[in-house]
């Protein structure tokens, strides 16, 4: 299980947590872990965007050398008999 993973079934539980607390009448209480809940699916989401990049925004950059050297024709090579 990924961190992602981990952090979106912490925030499940948190979810269930809030749930119960606003049945018992904790409403401040289920308010406090409804956010806290909301935070941790955020950074899962975070987590996953570092992790896999968008690429559509990202593309590769050739290197510094490569933008420097034209390309050169190829040179025939001499038949062998």
């Amino acid at each position: 299980m990924s961190d992602a993973d981990q952090l979106r079934d912490r925030a499940t539980r948190l979810l269930a947590l809030a749930l119960k607390a606003r049945d018992d009448g904790h409403p401040q209480y289920a308010d406090e872990l409804t956010q806290l809940a909301f935070e941790a699916f955020e950074q899962a989401t975070d987590m996953e965007r570092r992790l896999i990049p968008n690429q559509g925004t990202q593309r590769p950059q050739p290197s510094a050398q490569q933008q420097q050297q034209p390309q050169q024709p190829a040179q025939p090579q001499p038949k062998k008999k």
